[in-house]
């Protein structure tokens, strides 16, 4: 009826959503494989996010809304995502950050490279990479190589002019990039020389055998002045000899240069003389 009071009742009115706000932080500069990186969420509601990762990249820790991530090839872009879901109380957000990931640098020294490499001599040289991974090797000609394990080789110069190259190298992988590091060898002929005695006397027209010696081993070739002959007679023995018992005559040993050794030659001075005076 007109005027009475009816009883009361309850109606609920509900309390509205608030727009909540991420804001996701880090870098979006490139990021080598292997590689770690930190990102961090503010949040208006103070609300902790969830992290997404997608990309060539792997989550390695989250502490609330801190999260840190890993490159795990060199290849993509790497998408990171920090997202609140919507309550009774805030909206949804979220904020996300995209950086491309690129293969990690890798690169090649070598060490035992010699300042000069004599022919026939070794040296033994050692490559080492930042990623630890075998290198490929290469030498030029005028040398060869054997392995001696991971990243190890012994070079040999086969000749003792110009120089020869040696080089290591390295594949490119999804991971890290291709290196290659070239040096030139130089390369040395080996110091020869003939060692045999300077002076020595031949008496009463008789034959003398004398010995000499080279540091390679190499053939020596003789000659003598017109009052001797010279014969060789072995690979460290030469025989002298002489029709004359007065006058002196000079032995010429000698080589040319090859690709192995430098020239050599050396002298002797040999003294005629007769019998010998018993005073």
């Amino acid at each position: 009826q007109y005027g009475k009071v009816s009883p009361p009742y309850t109606v609920t009115v509900p309390y509205p959503r608030t727009r909540d706000q991420v804001e996701a932080k880090g870098s979006g500069e490139l990021l080598s494989a292997g590689n770690e990186r930190q990102f961090t969420a503010d949040v208006v509601s103070g609300r902790t996010v969830d992290w997404q990762v997608s990309g060539p990249c792997e989550k390695v820790s989250t502490n609330k809304n801190t999260l840190k991530v890993r490159a795990i090839n060199g290849v993509g872009t790497c998408v990171i995502s920090a997202w609140v879901g919507r309550d009774s109380s805030w909206f949804e957000a979220g904020s996300e950050i995209r950086f491309d990931v690129v293969r990690a640098l890798d690169t090649i020294s070598l060490s035992g490279i010699m300042q000069s490499l004599q022919a026939g001599k070794f040296m033994d040289v050692r490559a080492t990479t930042n990623s630890g991974r075998g290198v490929t090797w290469g030498v030029g000609s005028g040398c060869s190589f054997k392995s001696l394990g991971i990243n190890r080789i012994r070079v040999k110069a086969e000749t003792g002019t110009g120089s020869c190259s040696v080089s290591a190298s390295l594949d490119q992988t999804s991971w890290w990039n291709g290196a290659t590091f070239e040096t030139q060898q130089v390369l040395s002929l080996v110091p020869e020389k003939i060692a045999m005695v300077s002076t020595a006397k031949l008496l009463q027209r008789k034959s003398l055998v004398l010995s000499f010696k080279t540091v390679t081993g190499r053939s020596v070739s003789f000659r003598s002045t017109g009052l001797c002959t010279v014969k060789r007679l072995s690979s460290s023995k030469f025989e002298v000899s002489s029709r004359y018992t007065s006058g002196a005559c000079t032995i010429t040993a000698s080589f040319a240069a090859n690709s192995a050794t430098t020239a050599a030659s050396s002298k002797l001075s040999v003294k005629l003389q007769g019998r010998l005076s018993s005073g």
